[in-house]
């Protein structure tokens, strides 16, 4: 594994655009294919406001963005001190069912799993949440 970038914000809403930001260079620095941006900005903006909204509930906090390349692949990971929330057990919501018979929401990591080849989460001594999203065959090796 190579070293990475890496950036911590307080978690709130108004750092969406610097996180993209950060992402965007990070891309440039390794020679990501510009294809993948959309999908991973995607990706990290729907884990991002889930910890923010439903994790932090708005309390104060802060969260931690970790790019870095593993062989082709890109890896981002997120990390927090938010409640507790692995979503790689969230269910995929029936898309197949009316607008109007589905409860508002649920989407986003239905998304983010969709526009990243593997999500995986974990529990550490430092971090309540890590949620690394990898997106393969970007990094030119």
């Amino acid at each position: 594994m190579e070293t990475g970038f890496d950036l911590q914000l307080t978690a709130e809403l108004k750092d969406l655009p610097e996180i993209q930001r950060f992402i965007s260079e990070c891309l440039a620095a390794l020679h990501a294919g510009s294809a993948a941006e959309p999908d991973i900005f995607l990706a990290v903006t729907e884990i991002v406001t889930n910890s923010l909204t439903h994790g932090y509930r708005g309390k104060p906090g802060w969260v931690e963005v970790l790019v870095r390349r593993n062989g082709d692949s890109l890896e981002v990971v997120l990390r927090d001190q938010a409640a507790p929330f692995d979503p790689t057990q969230v269910p995929d919501p029936d898309i197949q069912r009316p607008l109007r018979e589905r409860l508002p929401g649920g989407l986003g990591i239905y998304l983010a799993r969709h526009f990243v080849d593997r999500i995986t989460y974990r529990t550490t001594p430092l971090y309540s949440n890590e949620i690394t999203l990898i997106k393969k065959g970007v990094v030119p090796v």
